[in-house]
């Protein structure tokens, strides 16, 4: 890499103010220089503003913004940043992870290797409250699809692996080119409160250009209990379900598929909803079915005839 394009970082916060201090510090300490720092507080009820404000005069801290009313969406807050961003490459860093201090270097690495690269991002590894790691998030059935040298088709990526589930699972192990995008892409995002990055990621990479992918876990994604994901109750678990749903439906509106293409879609979405379903024990729901199948009855065809058939396969063969 010859010189330093800037790359701007985005932290937006929302009551992580024991997590602040290493997630900026590991920002700060990147080996390659972030230079453009823009922090963003969602009405905090915690000691965050305070832990922000420890940094308030560091030269690569270029924005703190303190909404005085909580914005409801982190989308929001990712629109505003980067709205806010001069950089070359956007860096949304989550507020509760942390990376490896060659993570930046590692990214740039890649989005400079090819003109046409619109986002690259590492594999991650989760880490408790403590930081204590223990598991990555790697798995052969997406990182399959990229070559040897770490470069995949985006479109093709986008059909083949990111139009039945988030594969990205994690803003802060991505690091995007920022002329590839546009304000109407977070539109569909703001949505969401779950799946809204899975949407943001298909549209991002739904145009001509690549994507790269580092094996090396060099993104540490908290998992806590304050951690959106980390769904308690059944109400939760149903509301996740149905938005990931309502994320496939929108995705394949955007990518464009075949009726045949619809109709193994359909199946699958079914088969994933039965088996997410006894996973996560929610139970006999009717309410809950008959909007999953309404949801899902926007891809094509009779979703009722399919259900049926999917329950008696799933019968046979459990």
């Amino acid at each position: 890499m010859t010189g330093h394009k800037l790359v701007s970082v985005i932290i937006p916060n929302y009551n992580h103010a024991k997590f602040l201090d290493q997630r900026i510090t590991s920002v700060l300490n990147q080996d390659y220089p972030a230079k453009e720092l823009i922090i963003l507080d969602d009405c905090s009820t915690d000691e965050s503003v305070q832990e922000i404000g420890k940094f308030r005069l560091r030269n690569e801290v270029s924005h703190i913004v303190v909404n005085p009313v909580n914005s409801g969406s982190v989308f929001a807050q990712w629109q505003k940043g980067i709205e806010l961003a001069s950089g070359t490459y956007i860096w949304i860093a989550e507020s509760d992870d942390y990376s490896d201090l060659s993570f930046l270097s590692t990214m740039v690495g890649l989005l400079e290797k090819r003109e046409d690269t619109i986002l690259a991002y590492s594999n991650s590894v989760r880490v408790d409250e403590n930081g204590r790691e223990f598991e990555q998030l790697a798995a052969p059935d997406f990182t399959t699809a990229f070559g040897p040298d770490g470069f995949a088709d985006a479109q093709a990526f986008c059909k083949s692996r990111l139009l039945r589930s988030n594969v990205i699972p994690n803003a802060s192990a991505v690091v995007f080119k920022k002329a590839f995008f546009h304000k109407k892409l977070l539109e569909t995002a703001r949505r969401f409160r779950l799946a809204g990055d899975w949407v943001f990621w298909t549209q991002l990479l739904h145009q001509p250009g690549t994507v790269a992918y580092s094996p090396l876990p060099l993104n540490k994604y908290r998992f806590h209990s304050g951690t959106v994901r980390f769904s308690k109750g059944r109400e939760r678990r149903k509301d996740h379900l149905l938005e990931n749903i309502r994320a496939v439906v929108i995705n394949q509106e955007h990518i464009g598929l075949s009726e045949k293409e619809k109709q193994a879609l359909k199946y699958g979405v079914i088969e994933k909803m039965i088996s997410n379903w006894k996973q996560e024990q929610i139970g006999l729901d009717v309410k809950f079915l008959f909007t999953a199948l309404s949801e899902i009855k926007k891809i094509t065809g009779d979703v009722y005839i399919a259900f049926i058939r999917t329950i008696a396969a799933t019968l046979k063969s459990g």
